[in-house]
């Protein structure tokens, strides 16, 4: 006779099986939950500007912008006076918007940002634009002395921090606190940026440039006016890959050939000589006999990776050096390489299999440029080298294969975000939430992109170059809060 019922070890089975199921599941459950969430609000936020609509319409409140506060009222942003209550319709079906504003335009509304239930919605003029807002994504940062820049994913760039001479393009102010979208109908994916000049390669592979040329880093000849140039195109007979730029510009064409143009005061350009007097205002080619893949320029040098994977070096810390090293020359032969920064005669270097090293060079010739495995046993996919108000003590971040931060060197701003401004010598783990994508550094300033395009800033900010609305320093990754 058969004993009924489950015996213990079936029972155990069975909730093993549900426990594992429910695992598998329970993502594809939370996105429909989100949906659902995402629906209702999006719902609500639409009965709210209809609302708002037919209120502005009763009221005709002449203004530009209105906006929303604590207290649930509107606030005339211009001249701080307030508008009349909206409380009569701020509860729409349950929903009370939580923060946000409604922008006028001759009478009309012509964009609304409310916070509801939790998500950012956005309207255009009509109820039927609305949309839940997933937050600005961004894709790419570049860092140049005490400001920075970055590449969201629909190819619109933002700028923050110091704005001295309008290099920033900024407009009329010495500094932004928070990011700032610069308008212009062009879409970009690629940026770069220096201590003066900034650039930027379109969706159509040309190359733009702004901010200063005190050296001919945009390449198109001479030296214009102290103050930031706005936004233009330079060599328009040439389409580009990449660009990276300080004193001096290096740019690689679509086909691989490299360019140059700027400051030569240190060999940086790789034309066989150093020294002011030998500086080039206008973009010319060199080592033509070679195809390469990506540029790297610092202080004092140049780094290049070729289509073959070599690495290649050039310039000096210093003055009367070897003349060879102003001419590229070949680092750690016979490793393949896939990513290099470095500034002030030091570099770093990742290979193909993730290992990463540092090298140096010296005015003893390049025989002296050796390769130094660092961080054994870890796998790297970024590195960056970063300036610490120009002394010889700088700082490094490294980004390995899981996400994960690296940081040492000199840290008396809190730039390797430990939470302290003690110096660190080796490659230590920061030990964060998230997981990021991409690191870069400026002047005792760190910034990256986590998984979600979400920007994370800490170090110095004296001119508000952490983004977060503030002018005070930050030891610690800090997420900062787009807000346009």
């Amino acid at each position: 006779m058969k004993k009924k019922g489950f015996t213990l070890i079936e029972l155990l089975a069975v909730i093993v099986i549900l426990a594992i199921i429910a695992l598998i599941i329970a993502p594809t459950i939370s996105k429909v939950i989100t949906g659902v969430k995402k629906s209702a609000a999006l719902e609500s936020a639409r009965e709210y500007v209809s609302s708002v609509e037919k209120y502005m319409v009763l009221q005709r409140l002449d203004t530009n912008m209105m906006q929303l506060e604590g207290n649930n009222t509107y606030q005339v942003s211009n001249d701080g006076a307030k508008a009349a209550s909206l409380n009569d319709i701020i509860d729409v079906s349950g929903t009370r918007p939580t923060g946000g504003y409604v922008q006028m335009e001759n009478n009309k509304i012509s964009k609304i940002k409310l916070k509801i239930n939790g998500f950012t919605i956005r309207c255009g003029e009509t109820v039927d634009t609305c949309r839940v807002d997933e937050g600005i994504k961004f894709v790419d940062i570049a860092a140049g002395g005490d400001r920075m820049i970055a590449l969201d994913e629909d190819g619109n760039l933002w700028a923050w921090g110091d704005n001295d001479r309008n290099l920033s393009n900024l407009g009329d102010v010495d500094k932004s606190v928070t990011p700032v979208m610069l308008e212009n109908n062009l879409k970009f994916k690629k940026i770069a940026a220096g201590s003066g000049a900034a650039f930027a390669i379109d969706e159509n592979d040309n190359l733009y440039a702004w901010g200063i040329n005190n050296f001919g880093q945009f390449g198109e000849g001479g030296r214009p006016a102290s103050n930031g140039a706005t936004i233009h195109q330079v060599k328009n007979d040439t389409k580009f890959k990449d660009v990276s730029v300080d004193d001096h510009t290096l740019a690689l064409d679509i086909n691989g050939g490299l360019w140059v143009s700027g400051n030569n005061s240190w060999g940086g350009l790789g034309i066989g000589t150093s020294g002011s007097r030998t500086s080039i205002t206008s973009f010319i080619r060199i080592k033509e006999d070679t195809t390469f893949a990506s540029v790297k320029t610092g202080p004092f040098q140049s780094l290049a990776i070729d289509s073959d994977g070599n690495l290649w070096a050039w310039g000096a810390a210093r003055t009367g050096c070897s003349a060879d090293l102003y001419s590229p020359y070949q680092v750690g032969a016979g490793t393949k390489f896939v990513f290099t920064s470095g500034l002030n005669g030091i570099a770093y270097a990742i290979d193909v299999d993730g290992n990463l090293y540092e090298f140096f060079s010296s005015c003893d010739g390049p025989a002296k440029s050796s390769l130094t495995k660092i961080a054994d046993g870890t796998k790297f996919v970024d590195v960056t080298y970063g300036e610490s108000n120009y002394t010889s003590d700088n700082f490094t971040l490294a980004l390995d294969v899981d996400g994960n931060i690296w940081a040492w060197g000199r840290n008396a701003y809190g730039q390797l975000g430990n939470g302290t401004t003690k110096t660190v010598s080796n490659p230590t783990m920061l030990q964060l939430d998230a997981k990021f994508v991409k690191v870069e550094v400026g002047k005792d300033i760190s910034v990256a992109i986590d998984t979600n395009g979400n920007l994370w800033t800490w170090g110095r900010n004296n001119y508000g170059q952490l983004g977060n609305g503030t002018t005070e320093n930050n030891t610690v990754p800090t997420k900062i809060e787009i807000d346009d």
